[in-house]
């Protein structure tokens, strides 16, 4: 290699390349190698992650693989090391099987084995600062001088990287200062809480490349949100909130920073499922510590001197920030308590109208101390009722029970409440959307709470103790103005009450005692229908089985059938109110499964159909096309549907028409299966068709045509499609008759 060529080319660089491009460039041309490959040393890493290839030629080199072997090793020896070659001639790596272990160079010049690749460390002052990959193709044999003359460009090339690494860490804190120098007077000239914690949330993600970062404000005891940012966005809630044991609470409590490169592996964010890395810095004016800071990346990361010098700048420079923030904020807070005292005086005894008082009094807090939020509750009866609110004035008045939220628990317990966090307040009821942080104090007059005087902000840091005193103070104020009125008020609210909870209790048992009238009327009328059903058939079966001992001969068939009959008269009666007996209890098992009606209502019609020509009746049956299926009991249904069709039987005198149809209807925007049982017969009178589905309702065309029943049907069929989650409903024909029509949900299209 020629030596004057490469320091020539070097210093005839191109104005716009740095010395070491040029350098590397050079070495890999005049070398004749493939290409080049530039690793430098990254402190944070404790490695040398490739950086760049020179040279004409295309490298098919995995630049992590080399990483991890040939430069980890180059690095590990500070000597030069060379990978012989295979016979695939591949340049820096072997097919599996065939590699050739790294050598030092060996005895004085010669053309020894063919060399794939030659590796260079980079180094100044005893410290790695990189390394040189030079990969040849085909590989050949590199001579001692050749290598030695390497070694030098080697040594020069890492002389330029050092140069250029300090000037680069050079500009790199110039512009941190004089970023700082800006978040410095940023952070000075904010007044507000709020400004000084976005503006140090903004200054630190500007200067560390983190993914997140978050400040937590700390009262000696709890932690409330602050302020967060990620993608370049302020964010009105954190990730998450600070767990007792985790890191944010650790801090705080300890003033002490803790940094954790890599949260997987530990103990603070055992099970936490984050790797990551994260710092928690405390925002401490002496020995107080007002708060943490938390700044984290989505990746483990291991912070350099760098990093935690400036963040500890940062931290130290907001700390003060909020410091002198909270005592300008207590001096115009001092002037507000002082002015908004005055002027409630003022208000209190000009104002002798109770609500006239409060109105006056909610804008006067408002005005002078600006919360969003001031609202003043009264004690009536067993509630609290909103008598007066900045935000609400037009809207009805709002009603909160004594036992709800933490207005009631001031007004129950006589005591005053600062919740500084309201999301952590289990009696919290939200009211306002976006309130942080809520004040209450009750209204009294001695032991007796006539109000509560209430007052939100969605600030986290806009309410203290001080307001906690002041508004205290204002309430005691406006107890003494509004203490004869309230009392008043209440005592008659409190009367009224009474009066009308003795006519509503009058009312109950009116009621009551007409229901308890109604149940003995249907209970006589039940077993007055039940013994008249009971001994009829007994009676028929004690004559019948008397004539078939004493009665003709050839008349035993139709003695049988009649007894027949009657057994089976008697056991539907006694299958009804078993059925009834058993829906009360519970018992009833439910079957569900995909059933097409019209084949069910067909069965059923058909079953019946001599029986009612007997009877001169007409019957029709109209199924529905393409009739959805419906998931229920086929038991059950049989039931509802058999118990229609033997009512339209029973009350159809002869010459008339029974008539089932099914169809899918629609009404109030859903789908029904829907099955009818219309007729011709006497109908149901308009009065009493509400209680046409009640136990034991029998009409009065029941009574006069001497139908036999016991009025359970209808009761059993409508609990069945309530069971269903269907209904049953009734219509009167218009010319003359019943519609009787069950309406169940279709099954879902992926059922059948």
């Amino acid at each position: 290699m020629a030596w004057e060529a490469v320091r020539a080319a070097a210093l005839q660089a191109d104005a716009g390349k740095s010395l070491s491009t040029a350098l590397a460039g050079q070495l890999t041309s005049l070398t004749g190698a493939l290409c080049g490959q530039l690793f430098l040393w990254d402190d944070n890493r404790r490695a040398a992650p490739h950086f760049a290839t020179f040279g004409e030629g295309t490298c098919d080199v995995d630049v992590d693989e080399l990483e991890v072997t040939l430069v980890a090793q180059v690095l590990g020896s500070e000597q030069p090391l060379r990978r012989i070659a295979d016979g695939a001639g591949q340049p820096g790596a072997s097919p599996p099987g065939t590699e050739k272990p790294l050598q030092q160079p060996e005895g004085p010049a010669g053309g020894g084995a063919p060399v794939a690749a030659l590796a260079l460390p980079l180094l100044f002052s005893s410290r790695p600062v990189g390394a040189m990959i030079l990969h040849f193709l085909p590989p050949r044999p590199i001579e001692a001088e050749e290598e030695r003359s390497c070694q030098g460009v080697a040594g020069l090339l890492a002389l330029a990287l050092a140069r250029e690494m300090a000037e680069d860490a050079q500009q790199r804190r110039a512009e941190e200062l004089e970023a700082l120098r800006r978040a410095s007077l940023s952070l000075t000239s904010k007044l507000e809480p709020g400004d000084v914690l976005e503006v140090m949330l903004k200054s630190t993600l500007d200067l560390i490349p983190a993914s997140d970062a978050h400040i937590f404000l700390y009262d000696g005891e709890r932690l409330t949100f602050g302020a967060a940012r990620w993608a370049g966005q302020v964010r009105k809630e954190p990730h998450s909130s600070p767990r007792q044991e985790g890191l944010t609470y650790s801090v705080a409590r300890s003033g002490q920073r803790i940094v954790i490169p890599e949260t997987r592996l530990h103990p603070l964010y055992h099970g936490q499922g984050w790797d990551g890395a994260i710092i928690g810095m405390p925002l401490q004016v002496g020995q107080r510590v007002m708060g943490v800071m938390n700044v984290a990346f989505d990746r483990p990361h291991r912070f350099n001197d760098d990093e935690l010098r400036i963040l500890g700048l940062l931290a130290d420079q907001a700390a003060v920030a909020l410091e002198n923030a909270e005592r300008y904020r207590q001096v115009e807070r001092r002037l507000a308590e002082l002015s908004a005292l005055q002027q409630v005086a003022g208000v209190v005894s000009r104002n002798l109208e109770t609500q006239v008082l409060l109105r006056e009094v909610v804008h006067q807090i408002r005005g002078v101390l600006g919360y969003p939020v001031v609202e003043v509750y009264l004690v009536e009866g067993e509630e609290l009722v909103q008598r007066s609110a900045l935000e609400l004035q037009g809207q009805d008045s709002l009603s909160l029970p004594m036992d709800r939220g933490i207005i009631g628990r001031v007004a129950r317990t006589d005591q005053p409440a600062f919740v500084p966090d309201v999301q952590q307040d289990p009696d919290y009821v939200e009211g306002r959307p976006g309130s942080r942080a809520e004040i209450a104090v009750p209204l009294r007059k001695g032991g007796v709470v006539i109000g509560v005087l209430n007052v939100e902000t969605d600030d986290p840091l806009g309410l203290t103790e001080a307001d906690l005193r002041l508004l205290t103070l204002i309430a005691d104020q406006l107890s003494v103005a509004i203490e004869n009125a309230a009392l008043y008020e209440r005592l008659r609210q409190h009367r009224d009450e009474l009066e009308e909870a003795v006519r509503e209790r009058t009312s109950q048992l009116a009621e009551a005692l007409e229901r308890a009238q109604q149940a003995s009327r249907i209970k006589t009328q039940f077993v007055n229908d039940v013994s008249h059903e009971l001994r009829t058939p007994l009676s028929n079966i004690r004559l019948y089985l008397d004539l078939l001992e004493n009665g003709k001969p050839e008349r035993r068939v139709d003695y049988l059938r009649t007894l027949d009959r009657e057994t089976q008269r008697l056991i539907q009666l006694i299958e009804d109110m078993l059925t009834i007996s058993r829906m009360d209890a519970g018992t009833v098992r439910f079957h569900p499964q995909l059933i097409d009606l019209n084949p069910l209502a067909e069965v059923l019609l058909e079953d019946r159909r001599r029986l009612m020509e007997e009877k001169g009746l007409r019957v029709e049956f109209r199924p529905g096309e393409h009739l959805p299926l419906v998931r229920g009991d086929s038991a059950m249904l049989t039931q509802a549907i058999a118990s229609l069709v033997t009512n339209a039987m029973h009350y159809t005198p002869s010459g008339g028409e029974v008539q089932v149809a099914t169809e899918l209807a629609v009404e109030d925007g859903g789908s029904w299966v829907k099955l009818s049982v219309a007729d011709t017969g006497l109908g149901v009178r308009e009065e009493e068709r509400g209680q046409l589905f009640e136990r034991f309702f029998r009409g009065s065309a029941s009574r006069s045509a001497g139908t036999p029943g016991t009025g359970l049907g209808l009761s059993i069929a409508r609990n069945v499609l309530e069971r269903h989650g269907g209904r049953i409903t009734y219509r009167a024909r218009e010319t003359r008759g019943s519609e009787f029509a069950l309406w169940l949900p279709p099954a879902a299209r992926s059922e059948g």
